[in-house]
């Protein structure tokens, strides 16, 4: 029934009605052959804008998560910093001669301050 539908719309149409069946063919192959082709263009470009998208997403993650790495470490050097100025004493004093202390008192006071574990 389609078929009766489509030939009588067909041979309706002055120029197709005198067209050999090797034109109507060819003529339709290269119909299949463009649409085709049109479709497949038309998904790829999106699959590709979509792969393109997700790729800048994630790297835009990843340099997110890298700047709050390096930020948290500067503040924690910076707290060690405060901390080791708070408590009133400096390397230089810990580890001079005259304090009797030395380097075991220093690296046990920074454990302390600092949450050092050996």
């Amino acid at each position: 029934m389609g078929n009766k539908n489509l030939s009588g719309i067909l041979s309706r149409i002055p120029l197709v009605k005198h067209l050999s069946l090797r034109t109507k063919l060819v003529f339709s192959y290269l119909f299949v052959v463009i649409a085709g082709g049109i479709l497949s263009s038309l998904i790829g470009t999106s699959m590709v804008a979509d792969t393109i998208i997700s790729q800048a997403r994630n790297k835009v993650k990843y340099d997110l998560n890298t700047a709050w790495l390096i930020y948290n470490q500067t503040l924690g050097s910076i707290q060690n910093v405060v901390q080791l100025t708070a408590s009133g004493r400096t390397i230089l004093i810990l580890l001079s001669p005259n304090s009797g202390t030395g380097w075991k008192t220093f690296s046990l006071s920074g454990a302390k301050i600092f949450s050092w574990t050996f």
